[in-house]
């Protein structure tokens, strides 16, 4: 097939080993659907190779350089971010060797197999000598990777063949709090009619990215791809769509000491890799024998895994190329047909960080940004957020709305009055329906229903409490219902609270530990003069060691640091370092710092935010003061 690629390598004998480098980690992005990833250069300057690594076995599947300095990309397209166009490290050469120890102690080769006539069935991955995965490099678009889940199998799946009869097993999130996986479904007894039944005209080629090595990985066994995604690589959906069958197979090779895969058409480029320790796992998939959609290959000469990238993208392919990667020209064709529809499931890994629970559709692609439905096979209803993950708990949107969902991601659809639990306990919501097919409660006061609070955060109505919201106070009872109040001691805690709030508000006034008194404060003085200015005699506190007990009308409470156990006019005292203002609604209103971090500066508030409201936190306050009243 004329314009396929020249194979090269097929020349390179056993013994021929790889030289050392460092590496370059590429990242793609391909379904428009799936996360993106970045590319990343491979490094600018190279040194001199060395002596042959003994224990990595010598690759026909492209020359090795060694590299230093991996340089980061610079921005692009939205979908395949474009580096900066820098020469790639010039070749070190290949350092021959006929050492044995070239060639791994135990190759072990896989015996020859046809992955691909059985790729309708989930296999399993052998985990058999994997390669530890490693840190990123400057490429990555993760400055923290996630550890695959399963380390024993996480750089590079092998022998997928092993057990093509079972379905593979589920990752095990049993030690976090979030949802766990859902087992794997099992294996249904043989359909004697089913061997009958012809092979579909074409197969679906799935995509995965591994994070800390910067592999991709292809597979046309959909219950591969999950299991290998369930351990921590990227899902990265349908790379291409391959022929069932062809007179042209495309071979699969693992890597036992570097844990990478190649794949190659050429019989002589197996041949050599499998001489020079390579395991050969068969047949992987088929050419299409009409040469309609070239799949091309690209090498990065300063990888030490992964160094070979595969793409049907014309686009991926040159962005490589003007990053430094090697050209190989068509590594095989893809067919012209439409993937297969998938039965869509669910998907919970931490490839982007954190466990997360993903939907993957009959498209092949994490639905982002919509309500995912039973009618899917989901089993209910559940929200995909923009990065993909689905609401599993009780959310707070950014908005002012909190939506409430389960740990398995089923997500709350009611409206109006429910009770239910959320993890607090049984609570009253008052909730209200999105577009988008989920409920959210929204935070803070609101009549609708009936006059009410709901608590910032969490979204349960405050109940069987005074509060004060709205500017007003009021008197919960036990369905939440808010009636106004207003009594002596009220009024005087909004004095203080209100001549605290004017201080903050006025720029005239600054944070300074000598010059306390007025116009500026510290902590402590704020808040004995926002009490003197109220009429509340405060004895002789002076600073925060002394206050307590010397404030009349006050007294010590044990409550919960936080809008759940606290009440405006609250003092908020830590007797060592600090003390403000609970003004109610979660905010606090204190004297912080001065315009230079420290304790004293020039008079007035240089920064806004010398003297400042802000949401309440735990200092940590080892004292509460209440006022009851003189």
């Amino acid at each position: 097939m004329s314009g396929k690629f020249d194979h090269r390598c097929a020349a390179i004998s056993a013994g021929l080993a790889f030289s050392l480098m460092a590496v370059a980690t590429p990242q793609l992005a391909l379904a428009e659907d799936a996360p993106k990833a970045t590319i990343a250069a491979p490094a600018q300057d190279a040194t001199a190779a060395q002596a042959a690594a003994p224990d990595q076995p010598a690759s026909a599947a492209g020359e090795r350089d060694a590299a230093t300095n991996a340089k980061t990309p610079s921005a692009g397209s939205d979908q395949f971010p474009v580096p900066a166009v820098d020469a790639p490290a010039a070749p070190a050469g290949d350092v021959s060797s006929t050492s044995p120890d070239a060639t791994p102690s135990d190759p072990d080769p896989v015996a020859p197999t046809d992955l691909a006539a059985s790729s309708t069935e989930p296999a399993t991955p052998s985990t058999s000598d994997p390669a530890t995965p490693t840190a990123p490099s400057a490429g990555s678009n993760s400055t923290t990777p996630a550890a695959p889940t399963d380390p024993s199998s996480t750089v590079a799946p092998s022998d997928p063949a092993a057990d093509a009869t079972n379905p593979a097993p589920a990752a095990d999130p049993a030690a976090t709090d979030a949802p766990a996986a859902d087992p794997a479904p099992r294996a249904a007894d043989p359909d004697p009619a089913a061997a009958t039944t012809p092979a579909p005209a074409v197969q679906n080629m799935y995509r995965l990215y591994n994070p800390n090595t910067g592999e991709h990985f292809y597979t046309a066994s959909l219950g591969e791809a999950k299991h290998i995604a369930e351990a921590g690589w990227r899902w990265e959906g349908i790379g291409w769509v391959a022929p069932a069958s062809s007179g042209t197979p495309v071979y699969r090779l693992y890597n036992p000491n570097a844990g990478d895969h190649h794949y190659t058409t050429s019989a002589a480029e197996k041949d050599s890799l499998v001489k020079a320790g390579w395991r050969y796992e068969g047949i992987g998939w088929y050419s299409d024998a009409n040469d309609a959609l070239p799949v091309y290959r690209q090498y990065n000469p300063n990888a030490k895994s992964g160094a070979h990238n595969f793409t049907q993208n014309g686009y991926e392919d040159q962005a490589l190329a003007r990053a430094g990667w090697r050209s190989e020209g068509i590594g095989w064709y893809a067919s012209t047909r439409s993937a297969n529809a998938i039965q869509g499931f669910w998907l919970v890994c931490r490839s982007w960080g954190s466990l997360n629970r993903y939907w993957v559709g009959s498209n092949a692609t994490i639905a982002k940004s919509r309500m995912v439905t039973p009618d899917e096979g989901a089993g209910y209803y559940a929200y995909a957020t923009q990065s993909g993950a689905v609401l599993d708990a009780v959310t707070n949107l950014g908005d002012g709305r909190i939506a409430l969902a389960r740990s398995n991601g089923e997500v709350e659809r009611r409206s109006g009055w429910i009770v239910d639990d959320y993890g607090s306990g049984l609570q009253r919501y008052y909730l209200y329906r999105d577009p988008a097919g989920y409920s959210y409660a929204r935070e803070g006061y609101s009549a609708d229903g009936y006059a009410h609070y709901s608590y910032l955060g969490v979204g349960y109505v405050a109940r069987d409490r005074q509060l004060h919201c709205n500017n007003r106070w009021y008197q919960a009872d036990n369905d939440g219902r808010l009636t106004e109040y207003s009594n002596a001691r009220t009024r005087r805690v909004d004095s203080y609270v209100n001549w605290a709030l004017g201080i903050a508000a006025d720029g005239r006034h600054g944070y300074d530990q000598y010059d306390r008194w007025g116009p500026n404060y510290d902590c402590s003085s704020l808040v004995i003069s926002a009490l003197r200015a109220a009429g509340i005699s405060t004895g002789g506190a002076t600073y925060t060691g002394n206050m307590v007990g010397n404030l009349s009308g006050f007294k010590v409470v044990k409550v919960s640091h936080d809008q759940l156990g606290l009440l405006r006019g609250d003092i908020l005292l830590n007797s060592t370092h600090h003390t403000g203002i609970y003004i109610g609604e979660g905010m606090m209103v204190a004297a912080r710092e001065s315009e230079n971090g420290g304790i004293t500066g020039r008079s007035g508030d240089q920064t806004g935010h010398e003297i400042e409201t802000q949401a309440v936190y735990d200092f940590p306050w080892n004292y509460i003061l209440r006022y009851v009243g003189e």
